[in-house]
């Protein structure tokens, strides 16, 4: 299967003191089964849009009044199989294996960058991209004048904590393992 490299960034926010009861994010440790049909949930913010506004004097951005809070939205999802990507000829920018995980659904637009979470709320997985599988069967629209209708599988694509881990700790990132 040919996919397109892994679409993963981190950043920095200078100054930010998170309070004392701040609470973060527990990964799916990767050295642990990943097994196919666990039940995870993507969470993201489909169908919701807004056009933030920069304001070159005040050297900052400024989001209309309808852009927070962003609606959440939970889509069901199965693990179906963990993906290797083709390496790169030559050097690729980071020497570490990029794996995405699979899921039975597919992200919807504005998912992308939202987690895989499994019952118990670790993170397997960042939503990435939604792959599409032809189906080999293609059947006639109703009244289409001989026209066909190809239908295809749509499933989620998500950086597997490999790949975020490896990035993680080129940058120095604290994170938290599951137990499982």
């Amino acid at each position: 299967m040919e996919v397109e490299p892994v679409d993963f960034g981190l950043a920095k926010l200078e100054g930010f003191v998170p309070s004392p009861d701040q609470t973060y994010p527990v990964f799916k440790n990767p050295d642990l089964d990943f097994e196919t049909g666990t039940s995870l949930c993507k969470l993201g913010f489909p169908f919701h849009s807004f056009r933030p506004s920069w304001d070159p004097a005040g050297d900052q951005f400024h989001l209309p009044p309808d852009a927070l809070p962003m609606p959440r939205f939970p889509m069901d999802g199965i693990l179906t199989r963990i993906v290797r990507l083709k390496e790169a000829d030559g050097d690729p920018p980071f020497p570490f294996p990029q794996l995405w995980i699979e899921t039975s659904t597919p992200g919807l637009k504005g998912q992308s960058g939202g987690p895989h979470i499994d019952v118990h709320g670790a993170v397997w997985g960042i939503q990435c991209v939604t792959r599409h599988f032809p189906l080999g069967f293609d059947p006639p629209v109703p009244n289409g004048k001989g026209a066909k209708e190809h239908q295809f599988l749509n499933v989620g694509m998500g950086v597997h904590p490999t790949t975020m881990f490896a990035v993680f700790d080129q940058f120095g990132v604290r994170y938290q393992v599951s137990d499982y």
